[in-house]
């Protein structure tokens, strides 16, 4: 028997290029195209049909009726109530995912093959003939108002609606909440959902992604027959004209550039929410940043959000958490957002050490347009480009990436492109990607009890405003 030498550790070699797994592309009649990843071994199929129907487009008297299209879809058709409607869709062993994103849309169906035929007929019976019964628009309504309210009260919740109101202004669609305010949800009826389903959610429109264990020319067919064509004879009798997205909502629209970097630094601008008591203060800030269109590409965002704050080890839990206890975590992230994007950091701090953990959030920011260390740019390279496969491990992900893309006017070489720029991202590549975003405004938003760390904001920025709590 062989003896195995355990002395020393086997070399670890560097792994392949990853690429999104390939997929074709087939054209419908009556929609725009079905693109099919061919996954052997995957266990199901995912679906995923997507009808642009952008919140840029809604009127401004009913925002936040996408999001109750979206949760009314399932309450029944012209054959099948809600109840009968549920049943079919247990019997044929379908998972349904319904959701209003940005974009448009989001229809995601999960079966296995041989009931791929069955699923698709039921989608095109939701999308084309729903109800959209007056007591189930009613009560979707009420409960709208009360996560509201709900939403209102809750300090991260709070703090996300005031930083998006505040970065983006309330006339930018992206500055008012995507599900609707008070005023505009209570304002819904059942013939406006009605009528906000007949301009928007059309075949004419739609985009189709399917991964599984499929083939590509007999799963396009499938798409064809069970859910385009059916659903193409229903809206061929509708009267109603089709809606038009507006360039807020258009998929792929040029983010406007910021002012450079300012060599005394950005200027800040803070909103306070008073809340009396609270144990912990809800921290947001951030800055207009890049979209999935940004000139030069997207690759340095992804290892930039890991270093300042998407990892464990990032810049700001190192300092805040590990070093200070001043927080449980703090996050970092680019969103890119119908239009422009947005760079946000987020979490909590304590109480009683609010005031110098927000001087040293600011500090810690600031200090990143002075350069990034090598070593911690590849690490941070290295995390976000080697856990890509996990990251689309199931059809279901690949399916859901790709139709996102899709929404956003992009194929998924978008992805493969990045995951392919972003080896070769450097620290000089990630401190020019932050210094393009970082020279803009900033703003910041904290939720909690400034009586007690109010003071202590003294030289932060002059551009302070308080909200006072109820009854102050």
């Amino acid at each position: 028997m062989t003896a195995v030498d355990r002395s020393t550790a086997p070399a670890v070699e560097q792994p392949e290029a990853w690429e999104f797994p390939a997929s074709s592309v087939h054209t419908l009649e009556g929609a725009q195209q079905v693109r099919v990843f061919e996954l052997p071994g995957q266990p199901v199929v995912s679906v995923e049909i997507t009808v642009p129907m952008p919140w840029a487009a809604e009127p401004r008297a009913l925002e936040g009726i996408g999001v109750i299209v979206a949760t009314t879809l399932e309450e029944g058709t012209q054959d099948l109530p809600a109840d009968q409607l549920a049943r079919a869709f247990e019997r044929a062993g379908v998972d349904l995912g319904i959701s209003s994103t940005e974009h448009g849309l989001m229809v995601g169906l999960e079966m296995v093959p041989e009931r791929v035929a069955d699923g698709l007929a039921l989608a095109a019976d939701l999308l084309a003939r729903p109800t959209f019964p007056e007591a189930a628009v009613a009560r979707e309504v009420r409960g709208r108002l009360f996560d509201i309210a709900q939403e209102m009260n809750t300090p991260a919740v709070r703090a996300a609606r005031e930083f998006a109101a505040l970065l983006h202004g309330p006339q930018a669609r992206a500055g008012r909440p995507g599900a609707g305010s008070a005023e505009t949800v209570q304002a819904v009826t059942q013939a406006d959902v009605v009528a906000h389903h007949r301009a928007w959610v059309r075949p004419a429109g739609a985009q189709v992604v399917v991964a599984g264990p499929v083939g590509a020319t007999e799963v396009a067919a499938a798409v064809q027959e069970h859910l385009v064509d059916p659903w193409r004879d229903a809206v061929d009798g509708w009267q109603e004209p089709a809606g038009q997205v507006p360039d807020e909502g258009s998929a792929g629209s040029a983010a406007p550039e910021p002012a450079p970097a300012a060599s005394e630094g950005a200027p800040l601008e803070l909103l306070v929410v008073e809340r009396r008591g609270a144990a912990q203060t809800e921290v947001r800030l951030g800055w207009i940043g890049p979209t999935r269109h940004t000139e030069g590409g997207y690759a340095p965002y992804a290892p930039l959000a890991v270093h300042v704050g998407a990892s464990p080890t990032s810049l700001l839990d190192e300092v805040l958490r590990e070093e200070k206890g001043w927080t449980y975590g703090m996050r970092a992230a680019f969103r890119p957002r119908a239009g422009r994007g947005e760079f946000m950091v987020s979490g909590s701090f304590t109480t009683e050490a609010t005031a110098e953990a927000t001087h040293e959030l600011v500090r810690l920011l600031r200090s990143v347009d002075h350069g990034i260390d090598e070593a911690d740019a590849t690490a941070a390279r290295d995390f976000a480009l080697l856990t890509a496969p996990m990251r689309y491990a199931t059809g279901q992900v690949v399916a859901h990436e790709a139709a996102v893309l899709g929404l956003d006017g992009l194929s998924p070489e978008f992805t493969t492109r990045t995951l392919a720029e972003l080896a070769e991202v450097d620290a000089a590549a990630m401190t020019r990607a932050w210094r393009r975003w970082s020279g803009g405004r900033w703003v910041m938003v904290l939720v909690g009890d400034h009586a007690v760390w109010g003071a202590g904001l003294d030289g932060l920025t002059p551009h302070i405003q308080v909200v006072p709590a109820p009854g102050s």
